[in-house]
Parts: structure tokens; sequence; C-alpha cells
């Protein structure tokens, strides 16, 4: 379980740093 979710964060953060910041999400600020 643990692994599992330590997985999707780090398979989150690698899109989220490969995509320019702001298309994968809206502007919240």
């Amino acid at each position: 379980m643990s692994l599992f979710v330590l997985f999707v964060s780090f398979v989150f953060f690698v899109v989220w740093s490969l995509v320019p910041n702001g298309t994968l999400r809206p502007e919240t600020v």
C-alpha cells in the first residue's frame, strides 16, 4: 500500500515536472 502511494506520487511529480507549469493543473492561485 505504501509503495503504491509512493509510486503514484513519484509518477505524478515526474509528469508535473515534464509538463509546462499551468498545463496540467488549472490556476487556482
